[in-house]
């Protein structure tokens, strides 16, 4: 099935589509909740012998991309994420939850990293949930968009290395960050481990100890 008479795919639009940001955004978002529909299926003209998208079931809001889902959802993932961490690190899941103050229905909603072990939710050692952190790179800070948590762990361990290595002047802490990682397109990513260009980066930034991890 194509996406359109004129493209293939959605990304084939997408890079050719020079028209609104709202409707490009809207396309974009509706893409990724019916992954599979075309394009005049999601403006809600389907064509004949074409499903209306309201009766195609959603893809679960979890598999979403990070740009795709909207000011809300994007909020309620960011705070799934960070319960899904205290619980990872040994918190239970309703004490997590409300610090955050979020549910655990909405959690495991948006992280689908719970399995239920003799009544009591449990965390999976892994999750393919797509989140931005940043991270340096070409001698400056950038934000990346992943689709999983042993990147998201590694880029972690990064900025702890990077601070480590800026409190304390030790190189050995960034040797192990030689090799690339994939973001959520594909594309490699290096680290910045030159000790001089880490140094511009952090007094270029006004309060360099105290690093967002996940961009809001």
């Amino acid at each position: 099935m194509t996406f359109s008479p004129e493209y293939r795919t959605f990304q084939d639009w997408l890079s050719s589509f020079n028209g609104s940001d709202s409707y490009r955004n809207r396309i974009t978002r509706l893409h990724a909740k019916y992954p599979n529909a075309s394009l005049s299926q999601i403006r809600g003209h389907p064509k004949s012998k074409e499903r209306v998208v309201s009766t195609i079931k959603p893809e679960p809001i979890y598999k979403h991309s990070w740009k795709s889902i909207s000011r809300k959802e994007l909020n309620q993932r960011e705070k799934s994420l960070e319960v899904l961490r205290k619980v990872r690190d040994g918190e239970s899941l309703s004490s997590a939850s409300r610090e955050l103050h979020t549910s655990p229905e909405t959690v495991i909603k948006n992280t689908n990293a719970f399995l239920k072990v003799r009544g009591k939710w449990t965390p999976k050692s892994q999750d393919r949930i797509s989140r931005v952190m940043s991270l340096n790179e070409k001698g400056k800070q950038s934000w990346v968009e992943i689709r999983d948590s042993r990147t998201a762990s590694r880029i972690g361990k990064y900025n702890s290395a990077v601070r480590e290595f800026l409190r304390t002047g030790k190189t050995d802490v960034l040797k192990s960050f030689r090799k690339p990682f994939k973001d959520a397109n594909g594309e490699l990513h290096h680290f910045e481990t030159d000790p001089d260009k880490l140094y511009e980066i952090a007094e270029s930034q006004e309060e360099p100890e105290f690093w967002e991890i996940y961009k809001s």
